[in-house]
């Protein structure tokens, strides 16, 4: 007898219970999207690295939103780099900079 493809088992969970395809997927992108961060600021170690980016190659959901998040944070960096404080700011934050820390406080 052939098991239906939603029934076939094709993994299990951190408590040894079966998953199905759909459980499946969806246990990867949680774990994708959980590391999106790390990922965009390559802060992961190199197997995580490895595993998101298998991942974005095989979900075209997850890719979107990390390739969407790539991409707002590459705007707001190259926007941020353009913004200047007035100098009367510059400098009073570089004398409060310079002023030696209070530990008794």
């Amino acid at each position: 007898m052939q098991v239906p493809e939603m029934e076939r088992v094709i993994g299990q969970d951190s408590h040894g219970n079966p998953l199905g395809p759909d459980q499946l997927e969806y246990n990867q992108c949680q774990e994708a999207v959980k590391k999106l961060t790390e990922f965009l600021s390559h802060e992961l170690r190199a197997d995580e690295e490895t595993e998101v980016k298998r991942h974005l190659s095989q979900c075209r959901g997850c890719f979107a939103k990390f390739h969407f998040e790539e991409t707002l944070l590459r705007t707001i960096r190259d926007r941020a780099e353009q913004v200047r404080a007035p100098g009367a700011l510059r400098d009073k934050i570089m004398t409060l900079l310079s002023r030696p820390v209070d530990d008794s406080k």
